[in-house]
């Protein structure tokens, strides 16, 4: 099943996720709205910077690349298909929305934390 992760929804941060697929989505939107070296005991968790101040094309194709890199290594649960992004041209602002799969066999009932 295809989950749809964007930058651009507002969530809380769940210390107790209900569930595998919870948790992974959690830790996708929240890849997706850092910035590398924003976290103190995991530098490079979050996005490069690098995108700033560009025009809205150019820091959309520099992104996908870095989406896929830091998913795949600090949320190896997920499986990324698809990598869009939503513009708001009113404030020059980009967020990336991520398609995900979530890997393996997880029983919702059965996650224990």
């Amino acid at each position: 099943m295809a989950y749809t992760v964007s930058a651009a929804e507002e969530r809380k941060i769940s210390f107790r996720p209900e569930s595998v697929v919870e948790e992974v989505l959690q830790n996708v939107w929240f890849i997706l709205n850092t910035l590398e070296y924003d976290c103190p005991l995991a530098r490079g968790l979050g996005l490069n910077p690098g995108f700033i101040d560009r025009p809205i094309e150019t820091a959309q194709a520099l992104s996908v690349a870095d989406v896929f890199d830091k998913i795949e290594t600090f949320e190896p649960r997920a499986e990324i298909l698809k990598v869009s992004f939503k513009n708001s041209h009113a404030d020059g602002r980009i967020y990336a929305i991520a398609e995900v799969n979530i890997n393996g066999d997880y029983d919702i009932e059965e996650y224990t934390r």
